[in-house]
């Protein structure tokens, strides 16, 4: 689980990727799927990537619904991006974690390396750490891997980037936060050490760029050494 998955899906460069995102809005809000796969296809590997996005509330919709089901398992999917578990807003509630499960192990019987994007916390809340376990417990019961994206936004607050991250509704990603986002879930995909190009998009200069690009790199790269110790919210933002 700790191998990069580049060693996995890039041996050969001219080999297509092919990205399947299930989630809800934090997925498909500012375009976050399409500029994972924008940066993708910018890093110099030639490679040509094939991505759909199924939209729905949460995973156990998806679940529920046949056509989700019958996507993964035509197989052909190298990765499956995951997002939208049920979780407590307030933290006093347990959701069940069976669909998450039953979508990951399809999506590994299929042939595709299934991947659970850890959502950002919302405004004013200190809720990265809760968030992740929910994520990391699905994640040990079906051989899955967490991308620590909660962990990012974190990590920025210590970076002071000055950018507001969240949308007006607190909960949803800015635009730059749905950047800090796709960045993540690339350097997860792709590997630290590969070398995208810088977009300057969605009001994110090429100075605040190369500092997102700086976090997330960082983030995946303490995250996969520390394995089932990754820092907290706390370290993250002060460490």
């Amino acid at each position: 689980m700790t191998l990069l998955l580049a060693t996995i899906l890039f041996a050969s460069p001219a080999k297509p990727l092919n990205v399947l995102f299930l989630g809800n809005s934090h997925t498909s809000v500012n375009g976050l799927s399409a500029t994972v796969v924008r940066f993708l296809e910018s890093d110099g590997t030639g490679r040509k990537v094939k991505a759909q996005l199924i939209s729905g509330p949460d995973l156990g919709h998806l679940w529920a619904q046949k056509r989700v089901q019958d996507t993964i398992k035509e197989g052909g999917w190298d990765v499956v991006v995951l997002q939208g578990q049920m979780i407590s807003m307030s933290h006093k509630y347990d959701y069940s974690k069976a669909e998450a499960i039953s979508l990951a192990n399809l999506a590994k019987k299929s042939g595709a390396k299934a991947l659970f994007f850890a959502e950002w916390p919302r405004a004013n809340n200190d809720e990265s750490d809760y968030i992740y376990n929910i994520y990391a417990d699905i994640a040990k019961k079906s051989g899955a891997e967490v991308v620590p994206i909660c962990y990012a936004f974190d990590r920025s607050t210590r970076a002071k980037t000055k950018l507001s991250l969240l949308g007006s509704d607190g909960n949803h990603a800015s635009p730059q936060g749905s950047y800090l986002g796709a960045l993540t879930i690339y350097y997860w995909i792709a590997g630290i050490d590969a070398k995208p190009s810088v977009h300057a998009e969605h009001g994110v200069t090429n100075e605040v760029a190369v500092t997102l690009h700086a976090i997330a790199k960082e983030v995946v790269e303490v995250s996969r050494k520390k394995a089932g110790k990754v820092p907290t919210a706390a370290q993250w933002r002060t460490s």
